[in-house]
Parts: structure tokens; C-alpha cells; sequence
């Protein structure tokens, strides 16, 4: 696996985000915002790094998504485990673990730094 060209293509995907027009989910849904696109790029890179460094397994998202406010959202998994980075169209980050096995099943956290997104997938990722 080639780690840089891995994290070159969600890059790609989410840049690509952007071209979206207004109405792309057919309900009148915003495109992507270039604060989004710039903080999704900023954690990929931060991602990257720690993989390289070997202080994370894997940084790739699962799944990277548009978000109808002219946000998006990515998707970690770790087994039955999810973890979603939603950044709103202001650039501003939440995140919501779903633990299967946990009580209280969810948590969720907003309003959150960058170093405080990459620790969470850094935990997240090496439980």
C-alpha cells in the first residue's frame, strides 16, 4: 500500500466535493464549502502524517460524504464502531462515536480544534 497516493486520492474526493452546484441532492442543498474543503484537507494531512510517523494505523476515512448545509462528514470504522467528523460550511468540527458495546452508545462532542479531531481519530482508530 502506498500511504502518500492513498491519502492523495481522499484528498482528490474531497476536493472534488466543491464542484458540486447548488440543488446537487436535488433539495436545494449548498455546495461545499471552501472553509469545509480547507479543514477537511488540513485533517487528512494531519492523518497522513501521524501514519507515517507510525503513531496511527490507519488515517484513510472510511467514507467521505457531502452535507446539504454546504458541509461534509467522514467516516472511520473499527470493527462495529463508528466515528463521524461532520465540519459545517464555517469550518467548524463535531464528532460522534457510535461504540456498539458501550453504554451510553453514543457521544458526541462539537465545536472541536483540529488537534482535538486527529487525537479523537488517533483513539479511535488504535482501540
Amino acid at each position: 500500500m502506498n500511504v502518500v497516493s492513498d491519502f492523495r486520492s481522499v484528498k482528490e474526493e474531497i476536493r472534488s466535493l466543491s464542484n458540486l452546484r447548488e440543488g446537487w441532492d436535488t433539495y436545494g442543498g449548498l455546495p461545499t464549502s471552501a472553509d469545509a474543503v480547507l479543514q477537511a484537507s488540513l485533517l487528512i494531512d494531519g492523518l497522513r502524517e501521524r501514519q507515517l510517523d507510525g503513531s496511527i494505523r490507519s488515517g484513510l476515512p472510511y467514507h467521505v460524504s457531502p452535507l446539504a448545509t454546504g458541509g461534509m462528514q467522514l467516516e472511520w470504522r473499527n470493527g462495529q464502531d463508528a466515528l463521524e467528523i461532520e465540519i459545517d460550511n464555517a469550518g467548524r468540527m463535531s464528532a460522534l462515536f457510535d461504540r456498539s458495546n458501550s453504554v451510553p452508545r453514543f457521544e458526541e462532542h462539537e465545536d472541536l480544534s483540529t488537534a482535538d479531531v486527529l487525537q479523537a481519530i488517533t483513539s479511535f482508530s488504535s482501540v
